[in-house]
């Protein structure tokens, strides 16, 4: 929306803030794709038995 505004009313005010958030969301994702990647692993090596009574109930839907 930030950037939409900024397109109709060239206004530098929502240009900084479509640039703040897009940098913070960016760096939001990178860091929960990095954990995501770790807790794959954990769950397969460290707690496999959560993993096997656990996997179908959280499987489903």
């Amino acid at each position: 929306m930030l950037e939409i505004i900024w397109l109709k009313t060239r206004d530098a005010t929502y240009f900084h803030h479509y640039e703040f958030w897009t940098r913070l969301l960016l760096i939001n994702i990178a860091m929960g794709v990095v954990a995501g990647i770790v807790m794959e692993f954990q769950f397969g090596t460290n707690w496999s038995r959560f993993s096997k009574t656990g996997g179908d109930i959280i499987g489903e839907g």
